[in-house]
């Protein structure tokens, strides 16, 4: 009973991943308009503190993602 919830649940995971890649890819797209209007203004240095440290998190575990990837062996399709 597990491997057939081991199988349909990992290709679920990555779905919600890939999904939440693309909202979030969306989301900063409205964000960044935003920032470049009077709202971004009114942000306090708190707020864009936070919002850089968090950036700053993606990145850098972004990055550590695609090194990984490029030293794993590929798998053939």
């Amino acid at each position: 009973m597990r491997l057939v919830f081991a199988v349909f649940y990992i290709p679920a995971l990555l779905m919600d991943i890939h999904q939440a890649v693309s909202d979030f890819i969306v989301q900063g797209g409205e964000l960044l308009s935003r920032l470049r209007s009077y709202e971004g203004e009114m942000l306090s240095d708190a707020d864009l503190h936070l919002l850089r440290v968090e950036l700053h998190l993606l990145d850098g575990e972004a990055a550590h993602l695609q090194r990984e990837s490029q030293v794993r062996p590929k798998k053939s399709a």
